[in-house]
């Protein structure tokens, strides 16, 4: 079995209000994300079919390296500002390719 990266998916709902709002605070947390050790790469995706929807995706080498990421905490402060901007909790999601 050979080692595979650990994607963590989490999707967004803004606040229509806020969609454009959140811009320059995402672009930063991709690029704070992706100098996190054990990050491979990091993306913010805006849905096509849902203006208010977005989409972050990040890759990380090992559970470890996903784990200290998720408890860092400048990611906390950056997730406490967007709590108001968004319609719903984001959705979260640990991923490990199958095929």
């Amino acid at each position: 079995m050979t080692s595979e990266l650990l994607q963590l998916f989490v999707e967004l709902h803004f606040k229509p209000s806020h969609v454009d709002d959140v811009e320059d605070l995402v672009v930063e947390f991709v690029r704070r994300t992706r100098e996190e050790p054990g990050c491979e790469r990091a993306f913010f995706f805006s849905v096509n079919e849902d203006a208010e929807r977005f989409v972050f995706l990040a890759e990380f080498s090992d559970m470890g390296s996903l784990q200290a990421y998720l408890e860092t905490p400048w990611r906390g402060e950056v997730l406490d500002q967007l709590s108001e901007t968004l319609v719903e909790r984001p959705r979260r999601y640990t991923m490990t390719r199958v095929a």
